[in-house]
């Protein structure tokens, strides 16, 4: 049984947002989104977002779809963090057509493509022996895999280029993203999608903390 109108049962001022008959939800008032969505955020290299999270564990997920543009600043990150103490790996960072999940070492027999969509699952579980383990999808067919891997980094993760030790590389690189998605001990802690806020700011809006985040370089971001 479903409530379409509430004045059949309240009267009063206070708005309802949900009504349950036992257990079961009969009505559920609909919220207005805050946000117009997009297809993908594009950053030139001036263009960057800090995610504002830090791994607290060392089993790392991170699904995404990207395009990276090999027009300039092709050495760098489409997205990342790492630091200069090789015992940390790097959070997945895309880095000039390289993937690099252990070490800052790149897994060299890969590259992914320039100027092409590419939607992956990265799975990274490290330890401080450098014993732990990697897994690539792309497409949800496993396309890499090995050992090697060192604890994750501290550092939060950037988008559109990488954090290096607590401050973003810049420029960053010429890339969309199209979603991006990150698991902490496989419980999802970021749910990027590209939109426009209420007052048309390009920007990624976090499902999971209902938050907008900003470019914090220069310029606006392109979007579609």
């Amino acid at each position: 049984m479903l409530i379409e109108d509430t004045t059949s049962i309240y009267a009063g001022e206070t708005s309802i947002k949900k009504v349950y008959l036992g257990d079961e939800v009969v009505y559920q008032k609909e919220e207005p989104i805050p946000y117009t969505p997009l297809e993908y955020l594009e950053s030139n290299g001036n263009q960057r977002i800090n995610t504002g999270y830090s791994y607290t564990s060392n089993n790392a997920t991170i699904k995404t779809k990207f395009i990276h543009y090999n027009d300039k600043n092709t050495s760098k990150a489409v997205f990342g963090a790492y630091n200069n103490d090789n015992g940390y790996m790097t959070v997945a960072t895309l880095y000039n057509g390289y993937y690099f999940v252990s070490n800052k070492t790149p897994i060299n027999s890969l590259r992914y493509t320039f100027n092409t969509e590419h939607e992956l699952e990265i799975y990274v579980e490290g330890n401080s022996s450098k014993t732990g383990s990697y897994s690539i999808y792309e497409n949800k067919s496993i396309i890499a895999s090995g050992t090697g891997v060192g604890e994750i980094t501290p550092y939060s993760l950037y988008l559109f280029t990488q954090n290096n030790a607590g401050s973003p590389e810049t420029p960053g690189t010429h890339s969309r993203i199209y979603y991006l998605q990150m698991y902490d001990n496989l419980v999802l802690v970021r749910d990027f999608i590209p939109v426009l806020d209420t007052n048309n700011v390009p920007c990624m809006y976090d499902k999971v903390t209902k938050t907008f985040f900003y470019n914090i370089g220069t310029g606006t971001f392109l979007y579609g």
